[in-house]
């Protein structure tokens, strides 16, 4: 990579690795690193995509639902800023649904229609 931070928007026809990420910790990061030591020159986008589980009237998580929302926003940010200071063009995406699985095949399929030429890369 350049060394240099890439502030351009990502471009749907260049080759796109897409990460499913929890937060910001060093199992996502090192997800994140391998990618690039394992495809080195291959891609050009970062899309870090974060699902959010709403399981509506819990009363733990619903008064505090913008925060938590905001700091999940918050780390998949530091994950763009990362791959953008690597040189890559990159951008999130964040989904709230109540089924995790159900959503992430839709997230996928989404993102997948978006960057046609994409490959995934998920940990658990």
């Amino acid at each position: 990579m350049t060394g240099i931070k890439n502030t351009e928007p990502v471009n749907p026809h260049k080759m796109t690795a897409v990460q499913l990420v929890t937060g910001y910790h060093g199992f996502g990061i090192n997800t994140f690193y391998s990618v690039i030591r394992n495809f080195p020159g291959v891609y050009e986008n970062f899309i870090l995509s974060r699902l959010l589980s709403w399981i509506p009237g819990h009363s733990r998580v619903q008064p505090n639902w913008r925060h938590f929302q905001n700091q999940r926003k918050k780390s998949l940010e530091k994950y763009v800023d990362l791959a953008r200071e690597m040189g890559f063009a990159a951008d999130y995406r964040m989904d709230i649904g109540t089924d995790v699985v159900d959503m992430a095949v839709l997230v996928c399929q989404n993102l997948a229609s978006e960057f046609p030429n994409s490959t995934f890369f998920t940990g658990r």
